[in-house]
């Protein structure tokens, strides 16, 4: 039979409503106390600042949230939700992948009425103490507070039997460290107490730190500011201007600030600043939880905890949820929460207390031989699927899809990142929209206009078809030249044979969130309007930015050989041509490209590779598993791995994607015949190698693909 519980939760943002939604699923008695009087937890957007704007007083009034007016998420939406309850765009709302903050607001607010949690959340309501009732119970005392007036508190105080903390990690700053900062005479604010860019007009900013807030903070205050400079850690921290802007630059960290006024980094440049904003991270703070030395926070470790969640000699009646970080946050905090209600309710059972408290102190020795750092407790390992599979075990349900944390790989890459910049390279405040055309109605085309839509721009997409598709619109007419080398011919578009068959598996030519798209109803033709055989209508409109979306596959490209002069003229013409064009000033840019042609010219590559991805570009979305990448030499093991498999059966590997790039000396493609689809049956297995290699007669660098599969 299941325990029924009287369950106190501290906080009702993201990690405390999902916590109270499965803890009422588990059939326990739920009470949420929450500061605020709606929830959302940091999501919450609040103008007020604190009086001590760099958070050092321990005296001052908190002010929990730590939104600019102007934040969007920095994950997509589709991994902000939870497995049953998706953040999916509503009618009227914020339909970006990357919403603003009202929008996550909004949904969290749906979320608290459709599970009926509104009646079981104390609004107004602060946490000021959580004690054990007395040493030998696991009873909790909870008092809050709420205020009557600008000077008076109400206190009160009650009994639970069990309390899980999700009060967040976004209101205790973190600072930065450097000589003269306590008597440095400027302004000093952390990122906490940001809002809105206009008291930096004018000002000489200087920036600590590189994250999310950072960059955000930096183009919002820069079209303003006098002078912006960003202090960073790490190799690239070096002296230089930022790219887009013509007044903000990059400096190593801080070396002291002076009592003039001037900061000095570390790489030897002064700056005689006005202002230092520390966007610094935040600590855990639980400045409520009385636990008589139990559980303590040391340079941001929480402990000791179970799995991140529970105290050993405290469990399960006190449990953390939402702890870890890099990782996905509603996947894990929602695993969590399952799983501190299924054990409260006795149908998950937790090891000993000795068998917790071993693997806590495992976990410490494994930091300290392999120097990681003791903030770094909560920082999910590299392979943070293991967590998050463990959670689900404990739970008894099917482990998250891995598109989910993949998502997250991907928006990493510099192409899956929100931006606030236009393709031009021109620099552009928050949330502008502009009018855009979009070159082409094929793939490139349409998902590009998807995604400019998405982020609020006014989109046209000029197709010279009469239907979307491109290249894949199958057309039977051929040119009058077959060659293609008249200039002068009509230009049949598709390059389709008949019998045509795709050389990738579909589920790798879809968007990352909806599969083979087509909707005509989102675009306009407004190439020439064709009247008759021979007339034609032409139209002019005026555009702020311009995506050339028009593919590839239609000029064709003709072997060279002597007598072929004509021909040789214009490739020469046309691969010589080194023209950017763009909108504004780009010199960064420019010398972006111009490294990247020194760079193809010192590895010995041709003109025609400018455009292949290399090693650390290359990204691939395989369905529900991670893409590696690997050096040749594993592949020559993987080879081995399979030659064992079918001598010995000795090897029970799991059904794998590997995506395997290689940059290496591999014989042109003639050297492997005219099939490039070479199968090794291996017994229960395939091996698959896919060579997407042009015929050159040079050495080359290939793309690889392995397949493993049961059969």
């Amino acid at each position: 039979m299941r325990e029924a519980y009287k369950v106190a939760v501290v906080g009702g943002g993201f990690a405390g409503l999902v916590t109270a939604r499965e803890l009422q699923r588990e059939g326990h008695r739920v009470t949420v106390f929450e500061k605020a009087n709606n929830v959302g937890g940091t999501w919450l957007y609040d103008s007020r600042v604190e009086t001590d704007l760099l958070g050092l007083d321990p005296n001052r009034e908190i002010v929990h949230s730590s939104l600019y007016r102007s934040l969007r998420v920095n994950l997509p939406r589709q991994i902000m939700g939870f497995s049953d309850y998706p953040f999916v765009a509503k009618e009227g709302g914020d339909s970006r992948h990357f919403p603003g903050h009202e929008e996550v607001l909004r949904f969290l607010e749906d979320f608290a009425r459709d599970f009926g949690l509104m009646g079981v959340i104390r609004f107004g309501h602060e946490v000021v103490r959580v004690e054990r009732v007395d040493d030998a119970s696991y009873e909790w005392l909870v008092e809050s507070r709420t205020r009557e007036n600008e000077s008076r508190w109400e206190s009160k105080e009650e009994v639970f039997e069990a309390v899980v903390i999700c009060n967040g990690k976004h209101t205790e700053p973190n600072i930065a460290e450097f000589s003269g900062r306590d008597t440095w005479p400027g302004l000093q604010m952390h990122s906490h107490n940001y809002r809105t860019p206009e008291q930096f007009e004018n000002k000489i900013v200087v920036l600590i730190g590189n994250g999310s807030s950072a960059n955000d903070i930096l183009k919002e205050i820069s079209p303003l500011a006098k002078e912006v400079h960003q202090a960073i850690r790490g190799p690239d921290s070096q002296l230089k201007r930022l790219e887009n802007h013509d007044n903000a630059w990059q400096h190593s960290m801080i070396e002291c600030a002076r009592n003039d006024g001037k900061v000095v980094f570390q790489d030897g440049s002064i700056v005689d600043a006005d202002v230092i904003i520390h966007c610094t991270g935040y600590k855990f703070h639980f400045p409520f939880l009385r636990s008589n030395g139990i559980i303590t926070v040391d340079d941001d470790r929480v402990g000791p905890l179970y799995k991140h969640v529970f105290p050993p000699s405290l469990a399960p009646w006190l449990s953390f949820v939402a702890l870890p970080y890099k990782a996905v946050p509603s996947i894990v905090m929602e695993l969590q929460a399952k799983w501190v209600a299924k054990v409260l309710s006795g149908e998950v059972k937790l090891p000993t207390r000795e068998e917790m408290a071993y693997w806590v102190e495992e976990l410490y020795r494994q930091m300290e031989k392999t120097g990681r750092p003791k903030h770094r407790t909560h920082t999910l390992p590299q392979d943070k699927f293991e967590y998050e599979s463990w959670l689900a075990a404990q739970s008894g349900i099917k482990p998250p899809e891995r598109e989910a944390t993949l998502f997250k790989v991907l928006y990493q890459h510099q192409s899956f990142r929100r931006s606030s910049t236009i393709a031009t390279g021109r620099v552009v405040k928050m949330g502008e929209s502009y009018k855009v055309a979009v070159i082409g109605g094929g793939i490139a085309g349409l998902l590009t206009a998807k995604e400019l839509l998405g982020e609020g721009h006014r989109v046209t997409v000029f197709e010279k078809a009469d239907k979307v598709g491109g290249i894949w619109r199958y057309d039977s007419r051929v040119e009058t030249d077959p060659l293609g080398l008249d200039p002068n011919r009509e230009i049949v578009h598709s390059s389709l044979y008949r019998s045509l068959r795709v050389n990738i598996p579909r589920r790798f030519m879809g968007s990352l969130d909806y599969p083979f798209l087509e909707k005509e109803g989102l675009f306009r033709v407004m190439k020439r309007i064709g009247e008759g055989e021979s007339r034609w209508e032409s139209k002019e409109e005026v555009f702020e930015a311009v995506v050339f979306g028009n593919g590839k596959h239609t000029v064709p490209r003709i072997a060279e050989f002597p007598g072929n002069a004509r021909y040789g003229d214009r490739i020469t013409s046309e691969m010589d041509s080194k023209s950017v064009v763009r909108k504004g000033k780009a010199s960064n840019m420019t010398n972006s490209v111009e490294q990247h042609y020194r760079r193809l010219e010192k590895r010995g590559w041709p003109k025609h590779y400018t455009h292949n991805l290399e090693e650390d570009e290359v990204f691939y979305f395989p369905e529900s598993k991670l893409s590696v990448c690997v050096s040749f030499p594993l592949c020559l093991l993987s080879l081995l791995l399979c030659v064992a498999i079918k001598l010995g059966s000795l090897l029970s590997l799991p059904e794998l994607w590997k995506e395997i790039t290689l940059s290496t000396l591999l014989k042109a493609r003639s050297d492997y015949g005219s099939n490039y689809r070479d199968t090794w049956d291996v017994d229960k297995w395939i091996l698959v190698i896919d060579f997407h290699t042009p015929k050159i007669k040079r050495m080359n660098p290939i793309n690889v693909l392995l397949y493993y599969k049961k059969r």
